[in-house]
């Protein structure tokens, strides 16, 4: 797909879930349906299942959107530079993307506060973050990610951070940047996992006896 109509696409279904979040902030998730979200988008409810499978998954947009922000800016990370500066620029990378959509981000936290079942939706995409960072911390230190906590431990506290981050910048006026302020939660936790990464590999499971 072309940059322009993955760009125009984005915009369409962004324009749907801001649609639809205005209702579930105004109605409540449960009382508000497709053909009404339709409605507000001024589109036909054909076109709301063109881009989205059910009412839940306008909370997220686009979930696979962040997870290739990751992929891509991990997995092209230049030799020269250092693991934990490529997972600084790849925070920032998504809090600018966040930043891009602020209109949604932010109807998104409001009614995450009001509808935590849809919060729970997302965090099941979240592990999917956290295992990419893991598979590239792993692949940076010349481990398995399955057998080394070190790249899970950072990757779980890599998204923890984020999270934190991006809740941080909402409750913040308007004009705040958002890549500041995941710069500022980075350098909280950097300090520790560049003493996690620099420390020793796990100690080898023993062997069952019998």
């Amino acid at each position: 797909m072309s940059d322009l109509r993955s760009r125009k696409k984005h915009r369409t279904r962004i324009a749907l879930a801001v649609a639809a979040l205005r209702l579930f902030e105004e109605r409540g998730f449960d009382e508000t349906t497709i053909d009404d979200i339709a409605a507000a988008a001024d589109v036909a409810p054909r076109t709301f299942h063109r881009y989205f499978g059910s009412k839940e998954d306008v909370f997220l947009v686009d979930p696979e959107r962040k997870l290739e922000i990751i992929r891509t800016e991990l997995g092209n990370r230049p030799t020269s530079e250092a693991l934990l500066a490529g997972i600084r620029r790849t925070l920032r990378a998504i809090a600018t993307d966040y930043a891009a959509d602020e209109v949604f981000v932010r109807l998104q936290y409001r009614v995450g506060l009001r509808e935590p079942k849809l919060v729970a939706h997302g965090y099941v995409y979240q592990v999917r973050w956290e295992d990419a960072i893991a598979e590239a911390v792993a692949a940076d230190l010349g481990v398995d990610a399955t057998a080394d906590v070190r790249a899970r431990v950072t990757a779980h506290v890599t998204v923890s951070a984020a999270r934190s981050a991006v809740s941080a910048w909402l409750a913040q006026p308007a004009e705040t940047d958002a890549a500041t302020v995941m710069d500022a939660t980075f350098d909280l936790v950097e300090p520790a996992l560049a003493v996690l990464l620099a420390g020793p590999p796990p100690p080898a499971p023993s062997p069952p006896r019998g």
